[in-house]
């Protein structure tokens, strides 16, 4: 489902055909950030782990492939800090008790991807579904006020919205 729909979003949306150059790398941009959080979302909800192995050559590949596009150098550098600063700083300042470093190097990545401007949209999005998941597992008595929530899932949904839907369905609920 998700790779239907970042295939529509990719192509269908910007009449875009799969034969231009621009058309192709951008579904091709798509699928492999598509991919990169489908696998995060999957391993932090099973094993609470964000591998390494999979987001530091992302952020590599991602910036090198948004600059060949033409993407802004500042746009994403500034997204990755956006992206390190708030959650960095909840690191530093938990001791790693309330994230964990993974979730730090997942905000680089999506900062990179995205850009600072779409990261003042993905962390509210994200802890807002964190904040309804966890009131619905506590309500069916699933977890427990001490139970911990990967927090790389609500980022890697949240992604996956803006990825798809941009941004604009959140700043036309915000009349912005």
């Amino acid at each position: 489902l998700v790779f239907a729909l970042v295939a529509w979003r990719a192509l269908g949306m910007w009449q875009l055909h799969i034969f231009e150059f621009y058309g192709l790398s951008r579904a091709l941009f798509m699928f492999f950030v598509a991919s990169v959080l489908v696998l995060t979302i999957a391993s932090d909800a099973r094993f609470e782990l964000i591998y390494d192995i999979v987001l530091l050559p992302s952020i590599v590949i991602v910036f090198i492939w948004r600059i060949v596009i033409g993407a802004s150098v500042v746009d994403m550098l500034l997204g990755a800090l956006v992206g390190f600063l708030f959650f960095g700083l909840q690191y530093f300042f938990s001791g790693g008790r309330w994230i964990g470093f993974g979730d730090v190097k997942l905000s680089l990545l999506l900062g990179v991807v995205f850009g600072w401007y779409a990261m003042l949209f993905i962390i509210p999005l994200a802890y807002l579904l964190g904040t309804v998941m966890s009131l619905i597992w506590l309500a069916k008595k699933k977890k427990k006020m001490s139970s911990t929530l990967p927090l790389g899932v609500f980022l890697g949904l949240a992604s996956l919205f803006v990825l798809i839907y941009g941004i604009r369905p959140m700043e036309r609920l915000l009349h912005l």
